[in-house]
């Protein structure tokens, strides 16, 4: 790889279309998860607020779960802290 080189990736696939639908319905300081990662990630998150969504491109609705997530204007994006509902 020499300098300035560019490497551009992309991904399609119903996962990937299914995210992006939830990113757009998220509203401020919100992630919306899939029920199959809220599965995945229960124990680390807590609660949260479930909602049935109806997301173009499905023919059911989605089970999808709102995480609200607490920024410190000190820290970078990266270092964001989730919050449960507890």
């Amino acid at each position: 790889m020499g300098e300035g080189e560019v490497r551009d990736f992309t991904v399609i696939g119903d996962t990937v279309n299914t995210a992006a639908r939830l990113q757009s319905l998220a509203g401020p300081g919100e992630v919306l998860i899939s029920d199959e990662t809220f599965r995945a990630v229960s124990a680390d998150v807590g609660k949260t607020e479930s909602r049935t969504l109806e997301l173009k491109g499905k023919e059911e609705p989605v089970l999808a779960h709102g995480l609200k997530v607490a920024v410190n204007p000190l820290l970078s994006g990266s270092k964001s802290k989730f919050l449960s509902l507890r």
